[in-house]
């Protein structure tokens, strides 16, 4: 953190920090079948937007998801989605949630079933599900943490 200080000849002394620049790189972007995959790395964490496509009754809906993880969560979220293992992963508290929930599947399978879920503070939620097809996989295995 840098620190400027100045004074004025009235004896007023002003105080500048500025906090250094948090460092963006996108690492992943991919889309197929409606479901879009970002995956940008933040300093020591890692930023993950999932955007999912649907239609609901008569109208086409497109929800993003936003979570930020931990290098070891991050890696922890990859090997689940490569291999299948059913999990969990996202923030959430009683304010708000954005959870990233895989299905178990064979690792020979070639779609992954998820569930993003939504809350927001205690009532409002919503749970959108989709599948990650090989496209997306593939590319989420080449990621390197």
């Amino acid at each position: 953190m840098k620190i400027a200080q100045a004074s004025h000849r009235s004896g007023l002394q002003l105080t500048l920090s500025v906090m250094p620049k948090m460092r963006n790189m996108e690492i992943l972007n991919v889309s197929d079948s409606g479901v879009d995959f970002v995956v940008n790395k933040i300093d020591e964490s890692y930023e993950v937007k999932v955007s999912i496509s649907y239609n609901f009754f008569i109208s086409f809906q497109k929800t993003w998801y936003r979570m930020i993880l931990d290098k070891k969560d991050f890696e922890y979220m990859v090997k689940c989605l490569v291999n299948g293992v059913g999990s969990k992963h996202g923030n959430g508290s009683i304010w708000q949630a954005n959870k990233m929930i895989i299905k178990e599947s064979k690792p020979s399978s070639p779609y992954r079933e998820i569930k993003m879920y939504r809350r927001i503070f205690i009532l409002g939620f919503n749970i959108v599900p989709a599948s990650l097809t090989p496209v997306v996989l593939n590319e989420i295995k080449g990621i390197k943490a």
